[in-house]
């Protein structure tokens, strides 16, 4: 990475919090990995951060812009049904790394103030020409 700074509020719209249940207390949920906004029923996350996790309890955490402070706009939970891509073998190599989320309650993209939103995705010309420049954004606890 060439740059790392903190994102401006909004600036990422489609990223969400994954987050899984932390036993015996049921309602406490600890951020494992990030995960980007589909639609308002599907997210998608790498297949790593759910995978061997059958029997764990998983959320996403949609419109939090800072996990360590009060929101201005407070953040929602969403229950997820993990689906893992039926070619992914950690125990082979990284491909199809990849697991979509069904969401059991719809996110509310259309009273979010253009905080929360589907991710972006690269227009055609890109996809056959490689634009130049990527962005890479993710959830980070500082120690």
């Amino acid at each position: 990475m060439s740059r790392r700074r903190n994102a401006l509020d909004g600036e990422f719209p489609w990223q969400l919090s994954l987050q899984m249940r932390v036993m015996p207390v049921v309602t406490n949920y600890q951020h494992i990995c990030g995960a980007s906004i589909i639609n308002r029923d599907w997210a998608v996350t790498a297949a790593h951060c759910i995978a061997g996790g059958f029997f764990t309890t998983y959320r996403v955490q949609a419109g939090a812009m800072n996990m360590t402070k009060r929101e201005k706009i407070a953040p929602t939970n969403h229950m997820v049904v993990p689906i893992v891509h039926e070619g992914y073998n950690p125990l082979r190599s990284l491909k199809n790394d990849i697991a979509l989320l069904r969401l059991t309650s719809p996110i509310d993209l259309d009273n979010s103030d253009g905080f929360m939103n589907g991710v972006c995705l690269p227009s055609k010309i890109c996809r056959q020409y490689y634009c130049m420049g990527t962005v890479l954004d993710g959830v980070q606890q500082v120690k």
